[in-house]
Parts: structure tokens; C-alpha cells; sequence
């Protein structure tokens, strides 16, 4: 049986292909196209985050904002804000770099803040993500400094996939 793929998936060309036969899922007969984008797979997380997220994503803080609006909004791959990840809510998440950026504000120098931060870290990492941590005083002093490391480790782990 024919089935007419349709020209969003072709780029335009009017193709027709036959499917394989058999029991194979919809997944395994699907096509790819070279100049069609195709997302990451969507990460699980918890739903009850979702609106805390929210929140967090109209209330930024200074550091943040600034981070956001003078760099990674306009950066050349897609990055997210306040995006929940697993259980927890991360400041910033490029998901083609599997790329991870925290900005640390005072509260996180105490100790059981700072066991937290290394647990949420490992098990981030455990899921296959890079966290990179900068404090806000580092956004502000070394805005450049901090910009650059980002584009250098964003650019290894395009390379290295």
C-alpha cells in the first residue's frame, strides 16, 4: 500500500513511499528528512513544578535577568528559563547542549545549602545534564568572563554528541 507523505515532511517534493510491512511501531517506519528540525525528547519532571516555574519565570531576580536578556535569549541555540527537570526547578536549560546554568545568590554559601546544591547537582548529572554554577556577583563583575565559559562548554558538548 502507498501512503503519500505529506510536504511538510519533503521539504515541498511530492514523494510517495511504501511503508515496511510487518509489525514495526509507528516510530520505526518514520522517515527522517535532512532538512526538517527535529526537538530533543521531552525530559520527565514533576507536574507540581510547573506553576512554581511560572512564578519564578516572572519574578526574576536582577542576575538572571540580566543573564537572560543580554545573552542567552538571543544566544544561538534555544535555551529555556525556570524550566523543571525531574524534581527540581533549574535557572537555566539548553536542552540541545544538555546544558544546565545556576546563578547562586547568598543563601546558597551555608552549609546545608551548599549539600543540597551538590546533591541536586549529582543527581542532575545523573541524568545525563552538565550544571554549571556562577555566582550572582560573578554576573555582575565578569559578565564577559561568565558568557564566554558558557559559549566554550555549549560548544564542546555540540562537538562531542
Amino acid at each position: 500500500m502507498q501512503v503519500a507523505v505529506s510536504r511538510r515532511l519533503t521539504g515541498g517534493a511530492s514523494r510517495r513511499y511504501a511503508p515496511p510491512t510487518g509489525t514495526a511501531s509507528r516510530a520505526a517506519r518514520f522517515r527522517y528528512h535532512p532538512r526538517i528540525h527535529y526537538t530533543q525528547p521531552m525530559r520527565e519532571y514533576d507536574k507540581t513544578n510547573t506553576p512554581i516555574a511560572k512564578q519564578l519565570r516572572r519574578n526574576m531576580t536582577p542576575w538572571e535577568r540580566k543573564l537572560w536578556y543580554r545573552f542567552l535569549n538571543t544566544h544561538m541555540l534555544r535555551w529555556q528559563r525556570q524550566t523543571p527537570i525531574g524534581r527540581y526547578i533549574v535557572d537555566f536549560y539548553c536542552a540541545k547542549a544538555r546544558l544546565v546554568v545556576e546563578l547562586d545568590g547568598g543563601g546558597h554559601y551555608t552549609v546545608e545549602q551548599q549539600a543540597k546544591d551538590a546533591k541536586r547537582t549529582k543527581d542532575l548529572e545523573a541524568e545525563g545534564l552538565l550544571v554549571l554554577r556562577f555566582a550572582n556577583n560573578q554576573v555582575d563583575r565578569m559578565f564577559n568572563e561568565v558568557c564566554v565559559k558558557i559559549d566554550r562548554v555549549v560548544a564542546a558538548r555540540i562537538v562531542m554528541r
